[in-house]
């Protein structure tokens, strides 16, 4: 059962190395084509993460709402 254990931890390192090295990879070949493509693909890449973080807020901001109303209705 031990062994198992470790493999399952060995396998699961193994895994996070190998996304981590992939997105990497993404990365390195994305700044190169950002290179190429100029200012204008970065300040579009700039506008979608300011979208996101704001639409994660609002969603954590929703959620706690919820969460404050449950305890309101108890």
């Amino acid at each position: 059962m031990e062994w198992l254990k470790s493999m399952m931890i060995t396998d699961t390192l193994a895994l996070i190395i190998f996304i981590k090295s992939i997105k990497f990879m993404l990365m390195v070949k994305l700044t190169k084509q950002l290179r190429l493509w100029g200012p204008m693909v970065q300040i579009l890449l700039t506008t979608i993460k300011v979208i996101s973080i704001k639409l994660a807020n609002h969603l954590n901001w929703l959620r706690l709402n919820d969460k404050f109303s449950f305890y309101k209705e108890i």
